[in-house]
């Protein structure tokens, strides 16, 4: 969650604190008071401490304010006066000697409460106190009964606490508060009612789990309203009409709730006021045009997107430009002038940041707006249709710049050094850009991340990584051309994260890599890189992300890997590495393990018994053997992926995978698995855990806007740079005939099992039809008989069917016919009879290769028609007496003695499935002409045809 603001107004009563002239000398009790605080505030040991002398006037003092006359104490402002993170206890009456105390500020102190005798209804004598800042401490719902003493209170602020009950946080209106802040806390439930606050004048709920249904009771009741965050919440509902009487608003954010706001709407175009509306985050649909803020000569920030896709802006005012100059514009994903660049930005000149992605803007790329903006800090333009190269102006204050997900081509700027040296973060991937690295990248003294991934850059990794790197945390070059060996990694000692993936980069990896100590993501994945894996890289002790698949690295693992205890995902898949897997494992965090296609051996790897929070295991593809452990439910409870394909796996599956009760993707074929299919497989899953692994890191940083509170939006930080594709788990499972690559959101929502080319004999057990929840099953080639259960009719989301190369007999059953999501469909090569399930709905796509190597089948799409062949089994109707008006006499005594044979023996295998194949065996000993007589009699005698 992102840090609560403060409102602008709390801004302006903090800036009051240190605006102090005082001249009189401070009071002698109340310089001893400020003493006594000073020891019980101060930790012995810390480097922060109250520089407090007693030789001094207290006035002068950090912190202190007094009033020019009397020289009384008026403020305190304590603010993180120690930098013990350890909760600790407030001493209250310490504060008593101070009556003539305006503003008290606490926060940032990690106060946990009060001592005993000494909480704040002790403070009630003090008169005169209306400020009380008590921000970031622990103080919970106990606190406002004592707080509610304090009744010359105007001023409240107690964002980041523990505050968690909404009944509690009612009490507070028995105070006449002006100024209101609680975001950052826990508080839930529903507001009923905010009509119990008529007086205030700026109210913060941000960053809490407040829910219920919008409009508010009494929200509109609140007339001197001129601030209002109750944004990041759960709240619903539309917008009230009457939010347009509340003309004293001048900041409003309703942000990243669930609200559905309909445009266009009449409810802003009286608020006037405003200088900073956020409605991003909630459900907008429909056409807003923006020059109905033509008047709004006030506005600085406004910032809209929609989660829906209904949403469309038309940004042009046609008769004249727009009274405002913003300082601040958000317009995401929202189908921005139909793909035209707004023009009334051209008259835009004091924008700090702006953000238009994710619109299919088109034409060039728009020089002028950074010519504009001298003040510019942050340009978001990714994911549009920009074209051409780019040629960058001269910005001297321009620090984040995303012009990613574009078309732009050519050459990267070889000067952008010269021309933008403050860039602390630049993202230029996925566009068309060609050539050598610039030299000129290398001096970008302040660069915080670089992404230059996914485009045509061909040159040596060395130049890449040389010069200053003194600053650069993410590097983000993947799928270039990037060729030769890694250098020496020592001027890259604060980077976090390296991403080389997709290139042609060779040689070893160095031992210089283990001195990047700060590290925590590595993905050198799909290169040329071989050799070993370097042994000291247990001293990148918070690497959290390690991806080296797709190489042609060898050998064993290193036992130092066991020792990094940070470690949550592991990608060693598609090298050439031996032995066994490292039994000393102990990495207690490690959730996605990747060890495909390798040639480790060795029995299933023991030393995962200690990584209790695993949800992906692949190790298919490797030379593993003995049987599956039994302990598997007993420490993997948060499992959903288990890859365990093309090993020498035996014996049989054992009952405790049933237990596994997150599990929604299992493949176990191509072993040699015996026994029987367990019955209780269908447990398996049955808590249905979604769990999607995307790795940012998360930076963020403040701006001196109009509200200097105000935090970068810009999708949530790092979200917007298009790193949601690092550490995405991927998985391959064989689905519909062919492998598919399941990877990140996708993966969410996938489930399948497979058994397929494993030893596993009996029945397909009836309990599997409860898996509701299932897209692909694949039994096929093993040894199992029996008939297919009718309750696989019941996996209505079932997109693929695999029963072939067993021997399983009887009927198919209609049942399955329901199956209407299926895309992958076959029963080949059993020994089932009767009819196919012919060509209707679904089943209409499937060809006879889904049914061949059945030799009693018939009926489409099968050549053999179920007229022309082996006489079809009795049905439950059992109307067999349907032809009793035909003259047998012109078959004579012999067919009609043949006829009730045939039909007694019909019956028997009614009840006596089993016995079909055997029947239809002898059936094929008589001679064509006598069937086709007996067919013809059938279908006279049931009036078929």
């Amino acid at each position: 969650m992102e840090l609560p603001s403060l409102s602008p107004l709390i801004v302006v009563v903090l800036l009051l604190w240190q605006q102090s002239e005082g001249c009189g000398a401070c009071w002698v009790e109340e310089k001893a008071a400020l003493l006594d605080i000073k020891a019980s505030f101060s930790v012995p040991g810390t480097l922060w401490q109250l520089n407090w002398d007693d030789g001094d006037d207290c006035c002068k003092w950090q912190g202190v304010t007094c009033n020019s006359v009397e020289g009384r104490i008026t403020s305190l402002d304590l603010l993180q006066t120690s930098v013990n993170l350890t909760p600790r206890l407030l001493n209250s009456t310490l504060f008593l000697p101070f009556q003539e105390l305006n503003n008290l500020s606490l926060a940032e102190n990690f106060f946990n409460c009060c001592e005993p005798g000494s909480g704040f209804e002790s403070w009630s004598s003090l008169s005169k106190l209306e400020v009380l800042d008590i921000r970031q401490n622990n103080f919970n719902d106990s606190t406002i009964k004592s707080l509610v003493r304090i009744s010359s209170l105007k001023t409240l602020l107690v964002s980041q606490n523990q505050l968690s009950d909404v009944l509690q946080i009612k009490q507070l209106s028995a105070l006449n508060l002006e100024v209101l802040d609680l975001s950052g806390n826990k508080i839930s439930g529903i507001i009923s009612d905010l009509g119990y606050w008529p007086f205030l004048k700026a109210l913060s709920l941000r960053g809490n789990l407040l829910n219920g249904t919008f409009p508010i009771e009494g929200l509109c009741k609140v007339g001197m309203l001129q601030e209002l965050d109750l944004s990041q919440n759960e709240f619903t509902g539309e917008l009230p009409a009457c939010i347009q009487n509340l003309t004293s608003l001048t900041y409003l954010d309703l942000s990243n709730n669930h609200l559905q706001i309909k445009f266009p709407t009449a409810v802003f175009a009286d608020l006037t006021s405003l200088v900073y509306l956020s409605l991003s985050g909630n459900q907008l649909e429909g056409l807003l045009l923006l020059s109905s803020f033509s008047n709004h000569s006030k506005l600085k920030i406004l910032e809209l997107s929609s989660q829906s896709g209904n949403f469309q802006v038309e940004a042009e005012f046609h008769n004249a430009n727009p009274s405002f100059q913003l300082e601040g514009l958000e317009l995401p994903n929202c189908n921005l002038n139909n793909g035209t660049f707004p023009s009334f930005l051209s008259n835009q000149h004091e924008l700090y940041y702006l953000d238009l992605s994710h619109n299919q803007l088109r034409g060039p790329f728009p020089i002028w707006l950074i010519q504009n903006n001298i003040n510019m800090l942050n340009l978001n333009l990714r994911n549009n249709s920009f074209t051409g190269p780019l040629v960058l102006p001269p910005q001297s204050n321009l620090s984040w710049f995303d012009a990613s997900q574009n078309m732009l081509n050519g050459a990267l700027p070889s000067d952008i050094h010269i021309k933008i040296p403050s860039l602390s973060l630049l993202n230029l991937s996925r566009n068309s850009f060609e050539g050598a690295l610039p030299l000129g990248f290398s001096y970008l003294q302040l660069i915080f991340v670089l992404d230059i991934s996914y485009n045509n850059i061909s040159d040596h990794i060395e130049n890449a990584l040389q010069g200053n790197l003194t600053s650069l945390h993410s590097l983000y070059l993947s799928n270039n051309s990037f060729y030769g060996s890694l250098p020496n990694l020592v001027k890259a000692r604060r980077m976090i994260d390296l991403v080389l993936d997709g290139n042609l980069i060779t040689g070893k990896i160095p031992d210089s890599i283990c001195n990047v100590s700060l590290l925590t993501f590595i993905d050198l994945s799909n290169n040329r890189l071989n050799g070993r894996l370097p042994s000291c890289l247990s001293q990148i002790s918070k690497l959290e992300i390690l991806n080296l698949g797709g190489n042609a690295l060898e050998g064993a693992l290193p036992t130092s890997i066991c020792s990094m205890q940070y470690l949550q995902f592991l990608d060693l898949s598609r090298n050439n590495f031996s032995e066994s897997f490292p039994s000393c494992l102990n990495i207690s965090n490690l959730q996605f393990l990747h060890l495909s296609q390798n040639s480790f051996s060795g029995t299933f790897p023991i030393g995962l018994s200690n990584s209790p929070n695993l949800r992906t295991i692949d190790i298919s593809g490797n030379e593993f053997s003995g049987t599956l452990p039994k302990w598997i439910n007993e420490t993997f409870v948060k499992l959903r992926v288990l890859l365990l394909k093309g090993n020498e796996f035996e014996g049989p599956i054992p009952n405790q995978i049933c237990q596994l009760k997150h599990l929604l993707v299992l493949d176990l074929s191509h072993n040699s698995l015996s026994g029987q299919i367990p019955s209780c497989l269908s447990g398996m899953g049955s808590e249905g855990a979604f769990y999607s692994f995307q790795y940012a890191n998360t930076y963020g940083s403040g701006s001196e806007l109009i509200m200097p509170y105000y935090e970068f939006p810009l999708d949530n930080k790092m979200k917007t740079y298009g790193i949601g594709s690092i550490g995405v788990d991927q998985e391959e499972f064989m689905t519909k005939r062919r492998s598919d690559y399941y990877k990140g959101d996708h993966l969410n929502y996938f489930s399948g099992i497979d058994l397929s080319c494993n030893q596993l004999r009996g029945f397909i057990p009836e309990e599997l039809g409860s898996m509701n929840w299932i897209l692909a099953l694949n039994l096929s080639n093993n040894g199992l008989d029996g008939p297919i259960p009718k309750s696989l009719s019941n996996l209505t989301r079932l997109e693929s069917l695999d029963l072939s190369h067993n021997s399983l007999t009887g009927h198919i059953p209609r049942e399955l016919m329901k199956l209407n999501s299926l895309e992958s469909f076959s029963v080949a090569f059993n020994n089932l009879s009767g009819a196919t399930l012919g060509t209707e709905g679904q089943f209409g796509t499937f060809e006879s290769s889904s049914y061949e190597g059945n030799p009693n089948l018939c009926g489409p799409p099968l050549p053999t028609s179920c007229t022309s062949a082996t006489p079809p089994a009795a049905t439950k109707d059992g109307n067999l007496e349907r032809g009793s008006h035909v003259d047998l006499i012109l078959v004579g005594s012999f067919v009609v003695s043949f006829v009730i044979g045939f039909w007694g023996s019909i019956a028997v295998l009614y009840f006596k499935r089993n016995w079909n194949r055997t029947f239809f065996l002898a059936v094929d000993k008589y001679t064509n002409l006598l069937i086709v007589n007996v067919t013809l009699l059938i279908k006279r005698a049931r009036n078929i045809d």
